[in-house]
């Protein structure tokens, strides 16, 4: 009699939906599988354990197992014991079941795969700036090697080495020679040599920690411990030294900046000529070099202004006027352009994460109506003060940017307008009452692909401007007294960085940090990718039970980040699985390995499990379960994945506490679903 053969897998390209608490139901797809139909049903009291994998966060052990036990699913029939072990000096929480008095020799019910400790291992600098520094060094490195496993973004570009000269050696370096013109100005000849080298020294020690990491940064840090030394030295001995010193900061940091961007548009020019990749690929790959750019030349007046403080407005316009009057550009038009960088990036971020929460909240329609009627009214409104009111008063324009209020309404007008066109084209889920639920995860990915695709744009159209403003102007034939004051052009330009404090707030910090565990996961240099002790760290977890020697059942639960580790390490020990009696449930919530991973970068990860589930379902199986509006994950575009909308409230983050997930996966870790 032949052996009926296993049940095929969904095509990757349709979402196979299962039966689950506020899932959507369509008529058309006629067949629905149960999910216990896949595996034996198993008794009651052999409940499967639970190995769960957090995403972004800085979690405390056991705060995640501790989440899910507190919900009515798990805590209802029986008392779960906490338990830390340690294992290669990694530390796991466990929860295993029984009451008092039954020790380690209880059965293990939950077992959580504590890894927020990993981003903090990075070499400890300064704090911020340390974590700010490791973030720009993984995108430069993605940017120019490109992203690990990357089956189109993996051309070494021949531009890339002369780019990271300039971006790690001359400009992140360069950017700290206003800082300490403006430090050295404000102090006594006798002081500035030994603030000079103690810079210096600084300086030297930073190279030191990043010397194994980057050569480029190091070196860029030794030739400024010495640009620094040297510094002191002129300020305290030269004859007006200190004045002479802030033209050469001001010539130096102008031209590193100048570098830096030109080297960024002639590798962007390489990779969009040579790689292979969709332009969503190749524009990721352009980002990875144009972010860090932009970023420090947004956020640098920050930092400078700190030192320009302290100073009485004399002496404050005195080192401004001498700083700019080596400038190869004024200091007014280098603040408009960076002001449009600042602008551009801060207006398609707010305007994106509000068209996202106006389409998760009231859905499409009041989101396109007003989002075209507010958009068209600004343009209207910046129309008539222009033409109007504001005609002939230079004050009035000065205090209500026009062009701010028409950039916003365009935006606002071209937001509503993807939105219609993207949904128009999207199939909306109804849940069994026939509430639709819009895919507001797909218009938070579509308007970045937007925001990739306008940034470039942006750069190009700044460092164009200050180009063409360079013609003719020499400000030394203007002389010391009529030179331009770049003091308060930094304070002034403060308000544009500030344009990014949205950025600080909660919902921006956790996308930020979520696209930083991308960049650092991904990275193919050693010292800065954290492959290493995630992964091994996840395995580990899984030969701390007892229950797979047997041929158990076992369930990773996995989140965001934690389902990347999660798939990439059972794909990896693939064999290793097929040879032994384990049966594995990999269940993923919130996964980018297709939003991000795939769709952006063309990394691919999760094959060799997905296979396996696709060659044995009675053993191994993958579930993915992903809401509507969840802005980071989605469908995991793999054969032998079955692919699942999660109608519950919520986007990326809360899938812990959702009470009917929690309850589904109890029933699956107990057989009964």
């Amino acid at each position: 009699m032949p052996t009926p053969s296993p049940p095929a897998a969904p095509p990757a390209d349709r979402a196979h939906r299962l039966p689950l608490v506020g899932e959507a139901t369509h008529a058309s797809e006629g067949r629905i599988t149960a999910p216990g139909a896949l595996y034996e049903t198993a008794a009651p009291r052999q409940r499967a354990p639970i190995v769960v994998l957090h995403g972004v966060g800085d979690f405390s052990p056991g705060d995640v197992i501790g989440s899910v036990a507190g919900q009515s699913a798990f805590s209802r029939r029986e008392d779960l014991q906490r338990d830390t072990v340690f294992a290669q000096s990694w530390r796991y929480t466990l929860l295993r079941a029984g009451r008092d008095g039954e020790g380690s020799g209880a059965p293990v019910r939950l077992v959580e795969v504590n890894w927020s400790e990993v981003r903090r291992a990075m070499p400890d600098a300064l704090g911020l700036a340390r974590h700010f520094v490791t973030v720009l060094l993984a995108l430069t490195r993605i940017g120019v090697y490109g992203a690990w496993r990357s089956r189109t973004l993996a051309n070494r570009l021949w531009s890339g080495t002369p780019t990271l000269f300039f971006i790690e050696t001359v400009l992140v370096w360069a950017s700290l020679a206003p800082m300490l013109s403006a430090l050295l100005w404000q102090l006594d000849p006798g002081q500035r040599m030994a603030s000079g080298v103690m810079v210096a020294v600084g300086a030297l020690y930073v190279a030191t920690l990043v010397r194994q990491l980057t050569w480029t940064l190091a070196a860029g840090g030794m030739w400024f411990a010495a640009f620094a030394a040297w510094a002191g030295w002129w300020t305290c001995f030269g004859n007006d030294g200190h004045r002479g010193f802030a033209e050469v900061s001001g010539a130096l940091h102008s031209w590193a900046t100048l570098a830096a961007a030109g080297a960024v548009v002639v590798t962007s020019l390489e990779i969009a000529l040579r790689d292979r990749g969709r332009g969503l690929h190749r524009l990721s790959r352009i980002a990875c070099l144009w972010l860090p750019v932009v970023l420090m030349v947004v956020v640098q007046p920050l930092t400078v202004s700190v030192t320009l403080l302290p100073m009485n407005d004399s002496t404050r316009s005195n080192w401004g006027r001498a700083f700019a009057l080596a400038m190869p550009f004024s200091p007014v038009d280098g603040q408009q352009a960076a002001s449009l960088m600042a602008l551009a990036l801060a207006a398609a971020l707010l305007l994106g994460a509000w068209q996202f929460k106006a389409v998760q909240g009231f859905g499409r329609n009041v989101a396109v109506i007003v989002g075209w009627s507010v958009g068209l009214g600004l343009l209207l409104v910046a129309r008539v003060m222009e033409r109007g009111l504001f005609e002939g008063c230079r004050l009035c324009q000065q205090c209500l940017r026009t062009d701010w209020v028409a950039l916003v309404g365009l935006l606002l007008v071209v937001g509503a307008s993807v939105t219609w066109v993207l949904f128009s084209r999207t199939e909306v889920s109804k849940d069994r009452r026939g509430q639709p639920w819009y895919p507001a995860g797909a218009f938070a990915r579509f308007w970045a692909s937007v925001l990739l695709a306008l940034m470039p744009v942006v750069l190009l159209a700044s460092l164009g401007f200050v180009l063409w403003r360079m013609r003719g102007y020499h400000p030394q034939q203007l002389g010391f007294a009529m030179a331009p004051d770049a003091a308060a052009v930094f304070l002034e330009s403060t308000k544009y960085a500030l344009l990014l404090v949205p950025l600080a707030t909660r919902p921006f910090a956790a996308f930020l940090d979520a696209l930083g565990d991308v960049f650092f996961f991904v990275v193919r240099r050693r010292g800065l990718h954290t492959r290493r002790d995630t992964l091994t760290r996840f395995w580990q977890a899984l030969r701390l039970l007892d229950e797979p020697c047997n041929g158990r059942h076992v369930i990773v639960f996995a989140h965001s980040q934690g389902t990347v580790i999660a798939a990439t390490m059972l794909s990896r020990m693939a064999r290793v699985l097929l040879h032994s009696p384990m049966r594995l449930t990999l269940v993923t919530v919130g996964s980018p390995l297709s939003t991000l991973y795939r769709n952006f970068l063309d990394v691919v990860l999760g094959q060799g499990f997905a296979r396996l589930c696709k060659q044995q379902p009675e053993r191994f199986r993958w579930i993915n379960l992903c809401r509507p509006a969840d802005y980071i994950g989605g469908a995991v575009e793999l054969e032998g994945v079955h692919n699942r909308e999660l109608l519950t409230r919520g986007d990326h983050i809360g899938y812990w506490a959702d009470a009917d997930l929690l309850a589904w996966l109890k029933g699956l870790s107990e057989g009964r679903v």
